[in-house]
C-alpha cells in the first residue's frame, strides 16, 4: 500500500518561541492531545531505540530513529514498525514567522501493511487530524489569554483521590506557598511530570525560591508524601538512570543512546529527584518520543551526517558556552558566545591520531550565527549542538548532601563501604586547638575535657550556621565541608570568635586558641563509619594550609579566593577590622609553594 500523507498549516497569533514551547512538547501532545499511550523502551543503541506500547494494537512495537531538529524552527522523526498493521510513520513540524504571529506546518506520513494495514493507516491519519485540530484550538486559546499560558487537558483522572491521600501528610508540614504548589502539581500533572520532579526546575516554573523549594521537597519526602531518588545523568543527553539510595550509585556509567562512558560525580551528573509515594499517587517514568526536543532540552540541534556530508545550521545564540558532540565520539568542540567574535564559523569531524575529533571553533558573536559542520569521517555520525542546562536546573547530590536539613532528615543516606565518587568542587576546613595539653596539666582531666567538649559545640554551631557539615573530629581537630567557599571563610572566622568567647577577654583559665585553614577543589567521597568522608589532594592541601596558621588565625588558599563571593567575604572581614597578610610557603607533600592569605579577626571590645 502507498503511504498516506496528511499536511496541515495554520497561523496562530503568538510569537515563534512561545509556539515552539508548545509544539515541541511532544511528551504532552502525544498523551493529552493525540491520546497515545506511554511506551516501554526494550533496548537502545546510538542508532535507534526499540519501543513497545505507544500505538496499541495497530502497531505494538517499533524502532524509533534519532529525531532531527533545530530549536526553535523544526523537528522530524521516523518510526519503523516491527509488529502490527503499520509499517512506517514519519512526522515533521516547521515554524516560521508570519504576519499576525507564527505559521505552523505539520506533516504526517503513514504506511500500512497490505489492505488491512492501509485501513489502519487511515485510522491513524484520522486520529492525528483530530489531535492537530485540538492542538490548534489550544494555541488559539493561548493567543486570546496570553497571561494564562498553556492549558493542557486534565491529566490525572484520580485527582480527588490523590488529594484525599495527600491531605493527612500535608498536615505534618509547615504551611507555605511552595507546599501548596507542590500538592497542586502532584494532583494535576501527568504521570511523566510527577514521576521525576526536579525541585530547582519547578522553582523556576513556580517563581519560588530555589532553596526553600528544595527544603520543602526534602521535608515532604521525610513526611511520606514524596520519595527521594538519585539520578545518574548522562553528560551528553541528560538521560537518567535512577537508584533509591546513594549506596546504589555505580562508580561509572554508560549511555547506550550516546555510546559514551562517564564517571559518577556528585556535582557533575548525580541529581536528586522526587516522585509521589505510590500510596499517594502511583506514577512511573513513562516514555513519549524518546530523544525528542522536549526530552533533550539542552540540545539545540541534532542532525545525522553521512560520510562526506556537510550542513549549515542557522541559529540565534545567546551568550554562554556551547559544545558540539557526536554519538560514539569522546571529544567535543566547545566554544564561547559573547559580545564579540565571528558570525560564521565551521568545524570538521575527522580522524586525528586514531580518534574522531572536531576541529577547534573560534569565539562566536551572539545573535544570528551560521555554523557549518562537516563529517569527514568514514562512518555516519549523529551530531548535537548543546547548551547544557544541567548545572543550573539540577539539585545535584553535592547541593543536597551539603544541606544541614538533609543530614538531619536523611542521616542514613551514605555511600556503600567500597564505593567512592567525585563530589566536584567544595571547600574543606580544618581546625586545630592550641593549648589543650597545657590546659589538662593546669585544670585536671575532668575540667579540661569539659572545656574541649564545649569547644566542639561552639565550632559545630559556627559551621552549621554557614551551611557546613562536620565530617569528623580527630583528637582536638575538626574537619568540615562546605558547598561554597564563601561559607567556609565566614565559618572559619566565626569559629575563632566563638573560641575567644570561651576563654574570655583576659584569656581565661583555658588559654585555648584556634588555628583554622580553608582550601577548595575537587574531592572524592567515601563511606566511613556510617557517614560520608572525603579524601584526595584537596583534603591533603587543606590540612597543610591549616598547619600554616598561627593561633587565632584563619589561613585561606588562593584556590578559595578564586571564588568572587569568598574574596568578598575576606574583604568584608578586613573592613570589619581583621588584619590581612599575604604569604607563600612550601608545605609537605605539595610540589609547588602554596600561596595563602592570613586573616586575624579583631579582639572583641
Amino acid at each position: 500500500m502507498a503511504p498516506r500523507r496528511e499536511e496541515t498549516s495554520f497561523v496562530v497569533g503568538l510569537p515563534l518561541p512561545q509556539v515552539w514551547e508548545v509544539v515541541s512538547d511532544t511528551q504532552h501532545i502525544n498523551q493529552l492531545v493525540f491520546g497515545l499511550s506511554a511506551g516501554t523502551v526494550l533496548e537502545r543503541s546510538a542508532a535507534k531505540a526499540r519501543v513497545r506500547g505507544t500505538f496499541g494494537v495497530l502497531a505494538p512495537e517499533y524502532d524509533e530513529y534519532p529525531w532531527i531538529f533545530e530549536v526553535p524552527r523544526r523537528y522530524s522523526n521516523e518510526r519503523v514498525f516491527t509488529r502490527g498493521l503499520l509499517r512506517r510513520l514519519a512526522n515533521s513540524c516547521e515554524l516560521e514567522e508570519s504576519e499576525g504571529g507564527t505559521r505552523v506546518r505539520y506533516a504526517l506520513e503513514v504506511e500500512g501493511r497490505g489492505l488491512v494495514g492501509g485501513l489502519a493507516a487511515s485510522v491513524a491519519i484520522g486520529r492525528m487530524r483530530r489531535g492537530l485540530a485540538r492542538l490548534q484550538g489550544l494555541l488559539s486559546t493561548m493567543a486570546t489569554s496570553p497571561l494564562r499560558g498553556v492549558a493542557w487537558p486534565p491529566a490525572n483522572p484520580w485527582r480527588e483521590e490523590t488529594l484525599a491521600r495527600a491531605r493527612p501528610l500535608i498536615a505534618r508540614l509547615p504551611s507555605s506557598p511552595v507546599i501548596e504548589r507542590l500538592v497542586e502539581h502532584i494532583a494535576d500533572a501527568t504521570d511523566a511530570d510527577v514521576a521525576r520532579m526536579r525541585p530547582f526546575a519547578l522553582a523556576t516554573t513556580w517563581a519560588t525560591p530555589r532553596q526553600e523549594t528544595l527544603e520543602v521537597f526534602l521535608r515532604a519526602a521525610h513526611a511520606g508524601l514524596l520519595r527521594l531518588s538519585w539520578d545518574l545523568v548522562c553528560p551528553a543527553c541528560e538521560g537518567a538512570v535512577s537508584v533509591g539510595h546513594l549506596k546504589d550509585l555505580p562508580a561509572n556509567g554508560h549511555c547506550t543512546s550516546c555510546d559514551v562512558d562517564f564517571s559518577t560525580g556528585f556535582a557533575d551528573n548525580v541529581e536528586a529527584t522526587f516522585a509521589p509515594e505510590p500510596t499517594v499517587r502511583p506514577a512511573s517514568r513513562t516514555v513519549f518520543c524518546l530523544g525528542s526536543p522536549s526530552s533533550t532540552r539542552s540540545w539545540l540541534a541534532q542532525r545525522v551526517l553521512k560520510p562526506g556530508e556537510a550542513i549549515t545550521l542557522e541559529l540565534q545564540l545567546g551568550p554562554g558556552r556551547y559544545r558540539l558532540q557526536a554519538a560514539g565520539v569522546d571529544s567535543v568542540a566547545t566554544f564561547d558566545v559573547g559580545d564579540d567574535g565571528e558570525a560564521t564559523v565551521a568545524t570538521t569531524l575527522a580522524q586525528r591520531d586514531g580518534a574522531a575529533t572536531f576541529s577547534a571553533l573560534p569565539r562566536v558573536k551572539a545573535g544570528a550565527v551560521a555554523l557549518r559542520i562537516e563529517n569527514a569521517d568514514d562512518v555516519v555520525r549523529r551530531v548535537q549542538l548543546v547548551h547544557r542546562a544541567f548545572a543550573s536546573q539540577a539539585a545535584t547530590a553535592a547541593d543536597v548532601t551539603a544541606l544541614g536539613l538533609f543530614r538531619e532528615l536523611f542521616g542514613q543516606e551514605v555511600l556503600a563501604p567500597d564505593q567512592h565518587v567525585s563530589v566536584g568542587r567544595m571547600a574543606i576546613l580544618f581546625t586545630d586547638l592550641v593549648g589543650s595539653t597545657a590546659m589538662y596539666e593546669r585544670l585536671g582531666d575532668a575540667s579540661a575535657y569539659g572545656l574541649v567538649r564545649r569547644h566542639f559545640d561552639l565550632l559545630r554551631g559556627a559551621i552549621t550556621a554557614h551551611d557546613g557539615r562536620i565530617v569528623k573530629t580527630v583528637g582536638d581537630a575538626v574537619m568540615a565541608s562546605f558547598d561554597h567557599p564563601r561559607d567556609a571563610v565566614r565559618a572559619g572566622l566565626d569559629c575563632i570568635r566563638a573560641l575567644r568567647g570561651l576563654r574570655g577577654p583576659d584569656g581565661g583559665p583555658s588559654g585555648l586558641r584556634l588555628k583554622v585553614g580553608v582550601h577548595a577543589g575537587s574531592c572524592l567521597a567515601i563511606e566511613a563509619n556510617g557517614s560520608t568522608d572525603y579524601f584526595g589532594r584537596t583534603v591533603n592541601v587543606a590540612a597543610r594550609v591549616e598547619s600554616l596558621a598561627r593561633p587565632d588565625e584563619l589561613v585561606v588558599s588562593w584556590a578559595v579566593l578564586a571564588d568572587e563571593a569568598a574574596a568578598a567575604a575576606v574583604d568584608a572581614a578586613v573592613v570589619a577590622g581583621a588584619t590581612l597578610e599575604r604569604d607563600r610557603r612550601q608545605v609537605k607533600g605539595v610540589a609547588d609553594e602554596v600561596e595563602v592569605v592570613r586573616l586575624a579577626p579583631p579582639e572583641a571590645p
